[in-house]
């Protein structure tokens, strides 16, 4: 009903929230932030979208190849972007936290492919 929407709705500009946080505080460059939201399918689309989830609000995830396509990029230089912006990720122990909690919280219970969120 209603109300399920208003929350799913409220979970997603959570999980929105924390993302750009964690990506704000890990200090990642523009170009690296823009791979990774690119790859892991955590940039911002309407539903019925080409290239988005229907009503999620959430794009898919593109290939490295797409990306580099999309940015102008080769590949293996796509592939150094979003190597330098994981380890840097993985490095900043307060934005892991935050990632992990995230996606348990509000990923696992959604069924969402874990495989997107390993940080």
């Amino acid at each position: 009903g209603p109300d399920e929407v208003l929350v799913a709705r409220q979970g997603r500009t959570y999980v929105r929230r924390c993302i750009d946080r964690a990506l704000t505080q890990a200090s990642l460059t523009d170009r690296e932030r823009q791979v990774v939201l690119r790859r892991y399918g955590l940039r911002r689309g309407e539903g019925g979208e080409e290239g988005s989830d229907e009503g999620t609000g959430i794009k898919a995830e593109f290939s490295m190849r797409q990306v580099g396509e999309d940015m102008g990029l080769s590949l293996q230089r796509i592939k150094q972007i979003e190597s330098s912006a994981l380890k840097k990720l993985r490095r900043n122990s307060e934005v892991s936290r935050e990632l992990r909690f995230v996606y348990e919280e509000y990923c696992e219970a959604s069924g969402a492919r874990g495989e997107q969120w390993e940080i």
